[in-house]
């Protein structure tokens, strides 16, 4: 009888063990190259793992930064010198903030990046690979620091015969329809689309307006629709 209950316990912790999972971290240091400011690195991860990215940065310097992913699945969250990510809270929490934008750093020390999914998907073991940009820049040389109001997804093209695709954009909002659109593109270029009253006033380009949408063109190749939404809120 002994026998027959140790091996039944025996082999339920053998099963259970098969099935156990546990969230795994990669950790790497960015080092930029010599006479440079930014870097792009790309990764993979599943489920419940994520990636955690360190980077040395000074007080009053500006973090800049962008994650694109498949199904637009990765997050990031950024952490302060001397914090942990599970144990501390991020100075920038993706999931709320969205995946691009730009924070001005509060102290000298090593910041930590962290890129991961969601429960909702990482309990369903989802496989993201993602591209993630970042650029360091003093605070002088910076356009300002900014947290956008919203960030997204419109359509656009950036090249003749390209086909519409998707374009990670992140808007921040003065009211009564004066915005300003950053939308990236390819190789980290960045388009900057200033509107008043609703209209387009920056670059100079064809708008055409179809209900609640603003398709612009940009130097004859680039194009972009632009939602009511995006511009007014709401």
């Amino acid at each position: 009888m002994k026998k027959t209950i140790h091996i039944g316990l025996l082999s339920m912790l053998v099963s259970l063990g098969s099935v156990a999972t546990f969230a795994q971290t990669a950790e790497q240091s960015i080092v930029f190259s010599k006479g440079t400011n930014q870097k792009t690195q790309t990764g993979k991860f599943e489920g419940y793992d994520d990636v955690q990215y360190k980077i040395y940065a000074k007080k009053g310097q500006v973090l800049k930064f962008n994650v694109k992913s498949n199904s637009n699945l990765a997050n990031i969250n950024i952490f302060s010198p001397d914090k942990k990510p599970g144990k501390d809270e991020a100075i920038f929490i993706g999931s709320t903030e969205g995946q691009v934008g730009e924070i001005i750093l509060p102290s000298n020390g090593e910041y930590t990046i962290q890129v991961y999914q969601m429960r909702n998907t990482a309990r369903q073991n989802k496989t993201v690979s993602f591209q993630l940009y970042i650029q360091i820049l003093d605070q002088n040389t910076s356009k300002g620091a900014k947290k956008f109001d919203a960030t997204g997804d419109l359509p656009c093209s950036l090249s003749v015969g390209q086909p519409t695709r998707q374009c990670p954009f992140g808007v921040v909002r003065q009211g009564n329809g004066t915005s300003t659109v950053t939308i990236f593109g390819q190789e980290n270029k960045e388009y900057m689309l200033k509107f008043k009253n609703g209209k387009l006033i920056s670059p100079s380009g064809k708008t055409q307006k179809r209900a609640d949408l603003s398709l612009i063109e940009l130097n004859t190749h680039e194009r972009f629709e632009i939602p009511d939404a995006v511009i007014y809120g709401g």
